[in-house]
């Protein structure tokens, strides 16, 4: 049986920031996917390529079993630095997408191992993971570049 991998699309720090806005200030699920369509305008082009994100962050805010965690995250969100903030929207991401929690298993461990990671040997484990195909590679390169864009200390 074949996993579904659904993390094909990088995500943004700021796009992180304006889903916790919309969440954490009540908007439903319908409101908050035509806001931030709307938002994503301004930064990707083509209708696909807006439907797929808004899909993904709308799963990460609304669809996930992550309620305990934004609920705690709403608590402390006044409090803490933006290094905390990106932590916890990765760990957001990484409980929506187990596909991008096992890349950033396998950074992890390589970054243990190497101070610098190369690209082509993340993908080469998350292939033995996941399978070796053009999909799983495309996705991969989507969530380093997800996870880099939000370890602000390591990029």
């Amino acid at each position: 049986m074949s996993r579904t991998i659904g993390f094909d699309r990088c995500i943004r720090p700021e796009w992180m920031d304006y889903m916790a806005s919309l969440y954490f200030n009540g908007l439903n699920e319908k409101e908050a996917r035509e806001s931030i369509k709307e938002y994503l305008s301004a930064f990707v082009q083509g209708e696909e390529s807006k439907r797929k994100l808004t899909n993904m962050l709308i799963k990460i805010w609304y669809k996930s079993n992550n309620k305990d965690d934004l609920e705690i995250l709403r608590r402390k969100l006044s409090e803490i630095d933006i290094k905390e903030a990106y932590n916890a929207y990765l760990s957001l991401i990484r409980k929506s997408y187990p596909f991008f929690d096992d890349v950033c298993t396998i950074i992890g461990r390589l970054e243990k191992l190497n101070d610098k990671i190369e690209t082509k040997e993340v993908i080469r484990w998350i292939a033995e993971r996941w399978g070796d195909y053009r999909r799983v590679e495309i996705s991969a390169i989507k969530a380093i570049r997800t996870y880099q864009l939000f370890k602000i200390d390591k990029y």
